[in-house]
């Protein structure tokens, strides 16, 4: 009897040591953290050509008052409406005003500048590359020195946030019509309390948000007409414009694992990387 029941007892310290074993090997997460990192960048071509000179901006008087007081109203309006940018409404604005008892006072012009933008280089993609979003720690089981699997145990979520959507030029938005102003997108990793991992092996889930960046560039030339006591001045100047665009590919969960071959109870669990996902080729 005494030989017995002292075999049950190593029986059952046996057990104790073998369930210690299993869970102290629980994965420790590290501090989360969201990162982004890009992959290879792709050029193209302007769809027009460009000079390599910057267009001359100029700055000029059009018409002097000496020469507006000559023509009549039809005439004025006729050359106003040949050697300008201006629409009816405004032509008709700067004839009357030269032709008032104001302009004869001194009295400035009411409509101070006429702004006429247009497209000298229309937006286009100049460039474009691949970007990912994603989680810094994981989401773990460890079973990687135990001879038994292992489940999670409890369920547990991952969440992560990154930019997509359009940001920069309103101009550039305006003129492609279909981009999405920027906006926050989501990416989550849920690994439930019933999921297992296979004896001697170490599993890692993490979130992550894999996008295009496409780099928008146009050029914009401004002709500004400026009616003045002196006369009708026109000013040309140009102007960069440029936006980002990020277009989603995926979000998704990554899954790193390793398995312990050797079965050694004295290994090092290996550590899930920090790094991006290998997804920017």
């Amino acid at each position: 009897m005494k030989k017995r029941h002292f075999k049950r007892l190593v029986s059952f310290a046996c057990t104790i040591i073998i369930v210690m074993g299993i869970s102290v090997t629980t994965f420790a997460e590290e501090a989360d953290t969201i990162t982004t990192t890009i992959g290879e960048t792709y050029y193209f071509d302007s769809p027009q050509v460009i000079s390599e000179e910057e267009p001359e901006v100029t700055d000029h008087l059009l018409f002097s008052v000496e020469e507006i007081e000559k023509m009549t109203e039809t005439e004025f309006s006729t050359i106003l409406k040949a050697e300008t940018p201006l629409d009816d409404i405004e032509i008709d604005q700067i004839v009357s005003y030269y032709h008032s008892d104001n302009f004869k006072q001194g009295i400035a012009p009411a409509y101070g500048v006429y702004d006429h933008p247009t497209w000298q280089i229309q937006p286009y993609v100049k460039s474009t590359v691949k970007g990912v979003t994603y989680a810094t720690s994981w989401i773990g089981i460890d079973a990687y020195r135990s001879s038994v699997g292992m489940s999670k145990g409890k369920t547990e979520t991952k969440e992560i946030s990154g930019k997509l959507g359009f940001s920069g030029s309103a101009e550039i938005r305006k003129f492609k019509g279909n981009l999405t102003a920027e906006f926050t997108a989501k990416a989550s990793t849920t690994v439930s309390e019933s999921q297992t991992c296979p004896a001697w092996t170490t599993m890692n889930w993490r979130p992550y948000l894999l996008y295009w960046i496409d780099t928008y560039y146009g050029k914009m030339k401004i002709t500004t007409i400026i009616p003045t006591g002196t006369g009708v001045y026109e000013n040309v100047w140009y102007e960069d414009h440029t936006g980002t665009n990020k277009r989603k590919i995926t979000d998704t969960t990554e899954v790193w694992s390793r398995v312990n071959s050797s079965h050694n109870v004295s290994a090092t669990t290996p550590a899930p990387p920090t790094g991006a996902p290998d997804v920017l080729n």
